[in-house]
Order: structure tokens, then C-alpha cells, then sequence
């Protein structure tokens, strides 16, 4: 039987939830009806400014970045934006316990 000795971590979407808080963020910043939700993760993974216009057809780009980065740094400051749990915390913590490398990608 092989042993596990490293376990490899993507940060965004699991150790946090990336998209579901980018998908709030960016229906805040909207200011209109809000996006689909299954348009959002059709084309999450895209620049946000590039993707904006599939997800939300007809917008003006830069009226949106003008209303988007006072909220970003918003959630920023409110720890709404790529927060980690700290029961995420808890289980690195806990791998690292039982002597397990811990290798994050984002």
C-alpha cells in the first residue's frame, strides 16, 4: 500500500468560494437585473472586465469598473472576497499533524 505523503490544495473555489462571492460582487455592481447565474460560471475562469460583456450583454465596461471598484475593496475590507474559512484552517492545520506536505496552487 502507497502512503500519502503531500496533498495538493487549489485555493480558489476550495479552500474558498471564489466564484459564488465574484458572482455577488459583480450583480452588486450591475445595478440592474442581475446575470445568470449559469452564465456566470460558463465563463468564470475569463477576465472579469472581458467576461462582464457575455455576462451581462449591452453593459458599458467602464461605467461598470467606475461602480465595481469601490464594492471590490468593499468586500475586501469586509471579508467577503476569497475569505478562508477556519475550518479549512483546521484541516491544513490537521494534515500537517499527520506530517502531510501541503502544496496550495492558485
Amino acid at each position: 500500500m502507497q502512503k500519502i505523503e503531500a496533498v495538493v490544495i487549489d485555493v480558489d473555489d476550495t479552500l474558498c468560494l471564489t466564484e459564488v462571492a465574484w458572482f455577488n460582487l459583480e450583480n452588486e455592481a450591475l445595478q440592474r437585473p442581475h446575470m445568470d447565474r449559469s452564465v456566470h460560471l460558463s465563463t468564470w475562469g475569463q477576465v472579469t472586465f472581458d467576461a462582464i460583456q457575455k455576462r451581462s450583454p449591452g453593459i458599458d465596461v467602464e461605467e461598470f469598473k467606475a461602480v465595481y471598484q469601490p464594492i471590490i475593496s468593499e468586500h475586501i475590507k469586509d471579508g467577503r472576497l476569497d475569505t478562508i474559512p477556519p475550518v479549512n484552517y483546521e484541516s491544513i492545520d490537521r494534515l500537517i499533524e499527520l506530517g502531510k506536505k501541503i502544496m496550495l496552487l492558485t
